[in-house]
């Protein structure tokens, strides 16, 4: 069995970050148990936010939030590779 990945979940536009772990996916729902920090305080169901970890870089709306973990829809995914040409791109 692989080791959970560690990611770090944010309210957009500019929310604290908070680190947690992938526990798996539902279809396109993403399900995330907060670590360290369980507050759930801006993670209003229906706020918009971001999730990262080493290889992506996912946008999504928040769906639910518990006492230690969060249900995310994701809308977009994109590839950390592919960020910084996209920069370059859109300047």
């Amino acid at each position: 069995m692989t080791e959970p990945q560690r990611v770090t979940v944010r309210p957009l536009p500019d929310g604290d970050c908070r680190e947690g772990l992938e526990v798996g996916w539902i279809g396109r729902v993403l399900e995330i148990q907060l670590t360290n920090d369980p507050r759930t305080q801006g993670l209003a169901p229906g706020a918009l936010v971001e999730v990262e970890d080493d290889e992506r870089l996912y946008l999504g709306v928040l769906l639910d939030s518990g006492p230690s973990g969060v249900s995310v829809a994701v809308e977009h995914a994109l590839e950390r590779r592919h960020i910084g040409s996209i920069r370059d791109v859109w300047g």
